[in-house]
């Protein structure tokens, strides 16, 4: 019986649900085999010579190099999380407002436009309605986000992605993502969902269309009010 479970195994593996995935996806990188993933410290990290070092440094060579790039404990959460939410690749951040403001950084340039539901976490309301604003970027605000003709009105020339919440916090704003994709897909603009309140065991909306997730991991992904962080889920281009 042993034996036939063990011929299996690729089989097995292969089918992994939710729930298995989210106790134990991302390989860890040491052979003491723990169960639960530890904490890794660390800043720095040894090599076995200067080569090998050069060889990482220089990205020639998977490995780690200093902590604020990389850690074992973070890179097995992030291949969790892209596990979870059925995209390619993910990225962690210090906190949920981090990771939005990543993306704005990466995706935006001053003179830049974005739309974005109004029904937003108030921290993310305040980076796009003064913070970009400061970075010379401007913000369309949907006040009727349910309308999908609201949307398409509001992108111009200059938008460089649509932005929505939902469920929204606090409001629990439901948006149509499907009908959302299919406009942001003809405008040829990414769209991006916040999905800090459902979190992908409820509902994964790359599946329904979304083009980036990110999260505010300190809620729900969370649970317990013990750690702050953020995420961005994505494809790898």
């Amino acid at each position: 019986m042993f034996y036939k479970v063990l011929i299996k195994k690729d089989v097995i593996m292969a089918k992994k649900r939710f729930s298995t995935k989210a106790i134990h996806e991302g390989k860890l990188d040491c052979t003491q085999e723990s169960m639960s993933v530890p904490i890794f410290q660390s800043v720095a990290y040894r090599y076995s010579d200067a080569k090998e070092a050069a060889e990482i440094f220089a990205s020639q060579k998977r490995g780690y190099t200093y902590g604020r790039w990389d850690n074992p404990t973070v890179n097995i959460f992030e291949k969790r999380m892209a596990s979870l939410e059925n995209t390619e690749a993910a990225i962690a951040t210090s906190s949920g407002m981090s990771a939005i403001f990543l993306l704005c950084h990466q995706l935006l340039e001053a003179g830049d436009e974005i739309v974005s539901s109004n029904r937003v976490y108030g921290g993310t309301f305040s980076l796009f309605e003064v913070g970009l604003k400061k970075m010379g970027i401007k913000v369309h605000w949907i006040i009727t986000p349910e309308k999908i003709e609201a949307w398409e009105a509001a992108i111009t020339k200059k938008t460089k992605f649509l932005y929505v919440e939902t469920p929204s916090n606090p409001s629990l704003f439901i948006a149509d993502i499907p009908a959302l994709s299919k406009l942001a897909k003809v405008k040829k603009n990414p769209l991006i969902v916040d999905n800090t309140i459902t979190t992908p065991a409820l509902q994964q909306p790359i599946e329904l269309g979304a083009d980036i997730i990110v999260h505010s991991t300190t809620k729900y992904i969370c649970g317990n009010a013990s750690s702050l962080g953020g995420i961005i889920c994505g494809s790898k281009a």
